[in-house]
This record gives structure tokens, C-alpha cells and sequence, in this order.
């Protein structure tokens, strides 16, 4: 129903992504311990996403190519298949990729990828942490989300919108990622969402990447904003 009148394309695939070996995992500890426990979550949810199969391979291409855009499959000589290929599916299971080895031949260039094939480093390393702190301190949810939004562009440059830019024939697409970077490092020295100051710069730099029009959208950051906010969730806090 709703792909028939949303029409700008997918908005939360990546968020799924890695929010559904994070459910997969808590399951698993809670049906063998009877608890959710965050120092347990990140080898449990390694654990599902290890157990993958080439069938669940097939079916995320499928779903890719419900709702994906076509330029974001459009890839050669990775280890695995063009999702928009004819061939694809007969593909994936003679080379016997599993969901998890779709997601390393990714990780080079999508940052959803690399946390999946890599048991979420930013997801628990940055994400999570930087959330705590912030929520800590300012007892605002909001803040903390926005800082911690911030603080992931700051340090790693936005592969959605390197994609983005490559597809629409940009040839300095991860200079510009690392100048929005810069921006949001910037706006984040003076106080991001918790001073007056801040603010002001932040709805700078919000004009800014709408004239973007689109292309410089932080997908993937938010992405791993919503993982790290699940993971604040199961430790307990109260937003």
C-alpha cells in the first residue's frame, strides 16, 4: 500500500538493516539467558548474521530491487552480483554468497554494509557511547540524538551521499562528503544542539545541504543514529 503513493524512494532500508540482526540477537540471549545484556549483544548479533544463508541473499536482492533505486546497484567485479543484473538470483547461489557475503563485497562503499560485515563498530563503538553521554548530560533526548547525529559525520564521511553524488556524475563526491564532515565538526564545536550558538550553525548548515537538493542527505549516518538509539533503548534508558 504505501509504495503506492511514497514516492521518494526507500527512506528506511538501512535502518532495518541494522536493526534486525540487533532484534535477532537480543532473541537469541533472551531465549538462552533470560536477559538482554549489551556486552553479550554485539557477538550474539555477529552470531545471526553468521548463520545467514544465500536464500536470505536472494530475498534482500529482491527486496532491493522493490525498493531500491536503480544506480544503487549498479556495481562490477565486487564478488557478487549486480542486484538490477537479469542473472542475478541464478548468480548469488552458484557463487554461494550469503547475506553476509553480499555485505563485505559492499562494505568498501556503504556504510550499513561495512558495520554489517564487521559486527557494527560504529553502531557500539560510537553511536552507542557518544548517545549516553549526551542523554547524560543534557537529559534531553533530542539533544543527545543530534549530537551524536553530528559526531559520527563528523568523523566519517557520509557514503550515501558519495553515492549519491557519483551517480549524478560529481567526480569530487568524497571531497564534498568530507566538506559536509568539516560542517558538521564545526557546528559541533560550538555546542551542536545544546547551546544557542550551536543551534544557530546547525540551521546553517541544514539550509545548506537542502540546496543540495537531495544529494546531500546523511542517510547512512542517521542509519547508524537509529542502531545506537535501539542499543540505548535495551540498556534501559528512559526517553
Amino acid at each position: 500500500m504505501g509504495l503506492s503513493w511514497h514516492r521518494e524512494g526507500n527512506t528506511n532500508l538501512g535502518t532495518a538493516m541494522l536493526l534486525l540482526p540487533l532484534s535477532a540477537g537480543a532473541g537469541l540471549l533472551l531465549g538462552s539467558t533470560g536477559a538482554v545484556n549489551l556486552k553479550r549483544l554485539r557477538a550474539a548479533s555477529t552470531t545471526m548474521l553468521q548463520a545467514t544463508t544465500v536464500e536470505d541473499a536472494v530475498e534482500f536482492y529482491k527486496l532491493l530491487r522493490r525498493v531500491g533505486k536503480s544506480w544503487l546497484g549498479r556495481v562490477k567485479g565486487i564478488g557478487a552480483p549486480d542486484v538490477f543484473d537479469a542473472r542475478a538470483y541464478a548468480k548469488i547461489r552458484r557463487l554461494n554468497c550469503t547475506f553476509l557475503d553480499v555485505m563485505r563485497a559492499s562494505s568498501e562503499w556503504d556504510a550499513v554494509a561495512y558495520e554489517l560485515a564487521n559486527s557494527m563498530p560504529l553502531t557500539f563503538e560510537l553511536a552507542y557511547p557518544t548517545l549516553l553521554k549526551y542523554h547524560r548530560e543534557s537529559e534531553n533526548i533530542n539533544v543527545a540524538t543530534v549530537n551524536t547525529f553530528l559526531t559520527i559525520l563528523a568523523q566519517k564521511a557520509d557514503t550515501f551521499i558519495i553515492r549519491k553524488l557519483k551517480a549524478a556524475g560529481a567526480e569530487d563526491a568524497e571531497e564534498k562528503a568530507k566538506k559536509i564532515s568539516e560542517m558538521a565538526k564545526n557546528v559541533l564545536l560550538l555546542g551542536g544542539a545544546a547551546t544557542e550558538e550551536g543551534r544557530d550553525a546547525l540551521f546553517k548548515m541544514d539550509d545548506e545541504l537542502k540546496r543540495g537538493g537531495g544529494l546531500f542527505n546523511p542517510g547512512s549516518t542517521a542509519d547508524i543514529v537509529a542502531a545506537g538509539l535501539m542499543l540505548l533503548l535495551l540498556a534501559g534508558a528512559k526517553i
